[in-house]
């Protein structure tokens, strides 16, 4: 048990630490504003591609560290625009650090979403969806082909 000197004190280091990780971490909107910018992709060209609405696009490219409560991009919809853009494992990974998560290697699905990052990047969605049916992933986390 923490007494109150020791509370402080963790709860100020607690504080101290996360404002550095947020300084020092590239936000996810600036990191998907790089990768478009690259690409030289517009937001309506990447939501066309990725299957992903155009009004999720724009808020991910406004997420910011305090809005993750909010809003917070879904793996699989991180994954189908790192497919579409052809974003190698590390580059993905990095997206994710941004977001504070991480591929559950213990998963199925985070396997499967790993290997085909790999394997298949730049394949169009559709493609990469089969892919994923035939190695036996639930319909529910497919990459998104909603409109």
């Amino acid at each position: 048990m923490l007494n109150q000197f020791q509370n402080n004190e963790v709860s100020d280091w607690i504080t101290a630490n996360l404002s550095l990780s947020r300084e020092i971490t590239t936000p996810f909107d600036a990191i998907l504003k790089k990768i478009m910018r690259e690409k030289k992709m517009t937001k309506n060209q990447l939501s066309d591609i990725a299957n992903i609405s155009i009004r999720s696009i724009e808020r991910y490219l406004m997420v910011r560290h305090d809005d993750f409560d909010d809003f917070m991009p879904s793996m699989k919809n991180i994954v189908a625009i790192s497919v579409v853009c052809n974003l190698d494992i590390l580059m993905v990974e990095s997206l994710l650090d941004s977001l504070y998560v991480k591929f559950n290697k213990r998963k199925k699905r985070d396997r499967i979403y790993c290997w085909i990052i790999e394997n298949h990047s730049g394949k169009s969605i559709p493609e990469c969806n089969k892919i994923m049916r035939d190695l036996g992933l639930e319909y529910k986390h497919l990459l998104t082909e909603i409109r």
